[in-house]
């Protein structure tokens, strides 16, 4: 694109007039593109209450204008301004961030003392307000981190400030893979730099609670919740670990609930000998039955349901242990298999196995999809449910109990 003399001095001064708002106002938090279609022989940049717009009727013209420019300096290394350069490539990746030969450039000024790796930090975190699943600035702001962390290793307010960022950008764009990807590296990193690392996750699952229960769709949470979990379960394998559920909320009450939703509310909790694991798995039970009972229709709550019996089957079976074709649950009192053939009995390992726990867990569930199972429920719901019933029936190989009364009366 071919520019006169008139355009040329207007596109430099628009792009000077952003550089000067990054670098004097250290509170900038936001830009956006403002629909103005005519150019009104004014400046199309704003500025107002530490945020930032740009009028649409000049973006192509900008881009296009600072695009040659930095590919022509990109070509001419020995005659570069290096200022110039910056304020080029600041508005080019403001308006495209998705050009990742232009993010290697900054890293070269970084690298060269030319660009202060803090103010890189602000200017990425203002370009994920308007584009927060941008993965070429995740990437580009993990290559900062690691670079200032090799300064300072136990700035630990520099990961928090990450997965605040992390969660803004998850908020603004739904399943945001990208960001929960990155927020899941920001808590390896921080992992090393927590005096209590059970203290540090229970954090983590309540601000992970906390922002499931507004964005109850979103897969990519739930999926950062997974992982969190995970990390928890393989720290609780490690010796002399603190014991997660103490900075639990709200655990004791979860057990109670699963007891009174099978109606055993006077059984004894400690006769069951409970691992940390297994009541953790049902805390996560309880809270996201509760999440399917309060927002129906939403699949990602279903699909979270089968991590956490997946989870349950793994550690309380080892596959060395168990032929897997015989099913689990009440079934595995009967000795038979998923075909209701009879198979020969094994005798497991009660640490391994706790068959009483299972039973219950059996029964729990059955209670639950018969709720969702009948004809006056949601459409969506019964479609859910009983997707989730074969499942646990099919994949996981979980039997349902077919005489409740006759089972209660083993357990109490």
């Amino acid at each position: 694109m071919n520019v006169n003399e008139d355009f040329y001095a207007a596109a430099e001064k628009i792009l000077s007039d952003i550089e000067q708002i990054f670098r004097k106002d250290p509170k900038l938090h936001s830009f956006e593109i403002i629909p103005v279609v005519t150019n009104e022989n004014k400046s199309p940049v704003y500025h107002v209450e530490h945020c930032l717009g740009l009028e649409s009727w000049c973006i192509p013209h900008i881009f296009c204008h600072a695009y040659q420019n930095v590919i022509s300096m990109r070509q001419n290394k020995g005659c570069r301004d290096l200022k110039r350069l910056n304020t080029l490539l600041m508005g080019a990746l403001m308006i495209n961030p998705e050009i990742t030969t232009f993010w290697n450039m900054r890293k070269e000024l970084i690298n060269s003392g030319k660009l202060d790796a803090h103010f890189e930090l602000h200017f990425t975190a203002v370009i994920l307000t308007r584009k927060p699943k941008s993965a070429d600035v995740f990437l580009h702001r993990k290559w900062i981190l690691k670079k200032l962390l090799l300064g300072v290793p136990e700035d630990f307010g520099l990961i928090l400030n990450e997965m605040n960022i992390c969660e803004v950008a998850a908020d603004r764009y739904s399943n945001n893979y990208h960001a929960w990807t990155h927020r899941a590296w920001c808590l390896m990193q921080g992992e090393p730099l927590q005096g209590s690392l059970a203290q540090f996750y229970q954090q983590e699952l309540n601000r992970s609670e906390m922002w499931i229960s507004k964005h109850v769709s979103d897969y990519s949470g739930l999926q950062f919740r997974q992982q969190l979990l995970k990390k928890i379960f393989q720290f609780l394998d490690t010796p002399n670990s603190e014991s997660v559920v103490n900075y639990l909320q709200n655990v004791d009450e979860s057990i109670e609930e699963f007891f009174f939703t099978i109606g055993l509310k006077n059984m004894n909790i400690h006769s069951l000998n409970l691992t940390i694991k297994m009541q953790i798995c049902i805390y996560e039970l309880i809270l996201n039955t509760g999440f399917i009972k309060d927002f129906i229709g939403h699949e990602a709550l279903w699909y979270h349901r089968r991590f956490v019996f997946n989870f349950i089957k793994e550690s309380l079976i080892p596959k060395d242990a168990f032929d897997s074709n015989k099913c689990w649950g009440f079934k595995d009192i009967s000795h038979l298999n998923c075909d209701a053939i009879p198979v020969q009995k094994q005798n497991l390992d009660p640490c391994y196995l706790n068959e009483k726990f299972i039973l219950l867990l059996s029964i729990f569930e059955d209670n639950f999809l018969k709720k969702y199972t009948s004809n006056n429920v949601d459409s969506r719901e019964k479609l859910y449910a009983e997707r989730h019933a074969h499942w646990l029936e099919r994949y996981l190989k979980f039997k349902l109990p077919y005489n409740l009364d006759l089972l209660k009366g083993t357990l109490i």
